[in-house]
């Protein structure tokens, strides 16, 4: 077999570690007490609530202005992919920068989708840190609540895990690129991931569940476009 079809046919096997990754998540998420050691070590049980909620670095920055920014980066990339038919570079990556633009925009709205119709409620809002809720493990239906939690997956950390397909879009374009960008879109998400466990907006699973799920999205999305490993740009 040709060295590219081995190639393709690698990535495009990728389907069992991403099902590994999903299965040993839901272990971590609904049989270990990882959440509740990290989110007990947060909580504050002298003030009942969360200190860092309302930081200024947190909830502004890391919150509203890294989501704004995010925000006009994708616009940006829609405008390059629009009027920059001109660009060498721009005529090269054409289908795997549509891909991109498809893949994020998608993968974001399909996890606030589901944030907001699976049913499960944020750190602060349960009993147990202060709030008013019981707690509703992922594989059990809520019952006895008063109003519908919407908190799984974590929604502001796909600001940045959603944009984890750019690894195949550069891979099928710009190689060199790749790994980099990988590296630091996993890098902001984990910041923002961090930041909203602190603040007791999300469990740590929460988060890991939504950079799972845009990495599953993704490579979706690459086989649909039928994007390729390229060696040069």
């Amino acid at each position: 077999m040709h060295w590219a079809a081995l190639r393709n046919q690698a990535w495009r096997s990728q389907w069992p570690l991403i099902l590994l990754c999903g299965l040993l998540l839901l272990v971590i998420s609904e049989w270990t007490h990882l959440d509740w050691l990290v989110q007990d070590w947060i909580y504050d049980e002298k003030t009942r609530g969360f200190p860092l909620r309302d930081h200024w670095l947190l909830q502004q920055v890391l919150h509203e202005w890294v989501k704004r920014a995010v925000i006009v980066v994708w616009l940006s990339l829609l405008a390059i992919r629009i009027w920059g038919r001109g660009w060498t570079w721009v005529q090269a990556c054409r289908r795997p920068l549509t891909y991109l633009l498809v893949s994020s925009a998608s993968t974001a709205a399909m996890i606030a989708w589901m944030k907001h119709h699976t049913g499960k409620f944020c750190p602060w809002d349960l009993v147990r840190y202060g709030g008013d809720q019981p707690f509703v493990a992922l594989l059990e239906h809520a019952e006895n609540t008063t109003r519908v939690g919407q908190c799984w997956p974590g929604g502001h950390a796909s600001t940045a895990f959603a944009f984890v397909g750019v690894y195949y879009a550069l891979r099928a374009c710009r190689k060199p690129w790749a790994g980099k960008a990988l590296v630091a879109v996993l890098f902001l998400g984990g910041v923002l991931a961090a930041a909203q466990t602190l603040r007791g907006a999300h469990f740590l699973s929460h988060n890991l569940w939504t950079a799972w799920f845009s990495w599953l999205f993704a490579w979706l999305w690459a086989l649909v476009f039928r994007l390729s490993w390229q060696e040069k740009f």
